[in-house]
C-alpha cells in the first residue's frame, strides 16, 4: 500500500509539472564595464545556481553566482576581483525544452583583493535549452555600482536542473 502511495504522489506532481528546482551551473563569463573615464574588459569562469519553484510552466526563484577575474582597466591589468551576485527571477518553464528567466540582481558585490569593496544591483535576462539531464543557457546582465561602474555580462553557461518532485 505505501508503494502505490508513494508512486500516485510522484505521479501527481509530475502531471501537474510542479516541484523544486535546484539548477547549479558553471559558465564562461565575459563582458565590459564603463565608468566616466575608464573602459573594463574581463572575463573569467562563473560558478553558480538557481533554486526556485516550478508550477506549471512559472518559476521563480533565486539566484546565486561567483567569480573570480582580473579585468583590464584600459589595457593595463588590474587587481584580482572577486564578485557575487544575489537576485531573484521569474521565467517560463516550456515543455519544448525551452526556459526564460528575467531577473533582479538585488546585491552585486566587486572585491578588491585590497579589501575595497563596490555595491551595486541590476537586471538580468536568459534562455536556457534542456538536452537531455543537462541545459545550455545563455544570460546577460546589466549592472551598475556605486563608484559609477556599470557592467553588461554575458554567460555562456551548462547547467543541470534538477526538477523535484
Amino acid at each position: 500500500m505505501k508503494k502505490i502511495l508513494i508512486i500516485l504522489l510522484f505521479s501527481y506532481s509530475s502531471i501537474t509539472h510542479a516541484g523544486l528546482l535546484i539548477e547549479p551551473y558553471l559558465g564562461w563569463d565575459f563582458g565590459v564595464g564603463k565608468t566616466e573615464t575608464t573602459d573594463v574588459d574581463f572575463n573569467s569562469w562563473d560558478l553558480g545556481g538557481r533554486v526556485g519553484w516550478i508550477f506549471k510552466t512559472l518559476m521563480v526563484g533565486v539566484d546565486a553566482d561567483w567569480k573570480s577575474m582580473t579585468p583590464e582597466f584600459d589595457s593595463v591589468e588590474g587587481a584580482t576581483v572577486d564578485v557575487t551576485n544575489f537576485g531573484v527571477f521569474i521565467g517560463a518553464w516550456l515543455p519544448l525544452m525551452l526556459n526564460f528567466r528575467v531577473g533582479y540582481v538585488f546585491s552585486s558585490t566587486w572585491a578588491l583583493e585590497n579589501g575595497d569593496e563596490d555595491k551595486g544591483q541590476g537586471f538580468s535576462a536568459g534562455v536556457g535549452a534542456r538536452l537531455f539531464f543537462l541545459a545550455l543557457n545563455v544570460d546577460y546582465k546589466y549592472l551598475t555600482y556605486d563608484s559609477e561602474l556599470s557592467s553588461n555580462d554575458i554567460l555562456l553557461s551548462v547547467s543541470v536542473p534538477f526538477n523535484l518532485f
